[in-house]
């Protein structure tokens, strides 16, 4: 079976990520993977939409479920993958509580290594190479 493109994009649901969602999916299908689904702006693509629903601050939940997503949907090789997801505490060091400083570092920090490790470790990064931003 023939390998189809595939761009994977954290937090497409809303933002910025939403409208890389719509751009990427004149281009290729796109994977999702936030806490909430991403919708289809775009009437009749020819591309698809899919959606790996998933909290980034539970960094040990990553692996198995986009494991599981990639065993679901064999025939994808990322060609592009956004670590768009983050968790922005504005304020001053001494005032941010440990809790906040822990989740921002596994959704800016551990997931998108997890993420990247996942797919390299699956085989999943295109043969021709992958952009990573």
């Amino acid at each position: 079976m023939e390998s189809r493109r595939l761009t994977l994009i954290t937090g497409g649901s809303r933002g910025i990520g939403h409208h890389l969602v719509q751009s990427y999916l004149a281009d290729t299908d796109v994977l999702n993977v936030s806490r909430k689904p991403a919708r289809s702006a775009i009437r009749q693509s020819r591309h698809e939409l899919h959606n790996l629903s998933l909290d980034l601050a539970d960094v040990m939940l990553i692996e198995p479920c986009l494991r599981a997503w990639l065993d679901e949907h064999p025939h994808y090789s990322v060609t592009r993958l956004i670590h768009n997801a983050a968790v922005l505490n504005l304020g001053y060091l001494d005032q941010l509580s440990s809790a906040d400083f822990d989740r921002s570092f596994q959704v800016n920090v551990h997931a998108p290594l997890t993420i990247t490790a996942t797919l390299h470790r699956a085989g999943r990064i295109s043969a021709d190479g992958a952009r990573v931003a």
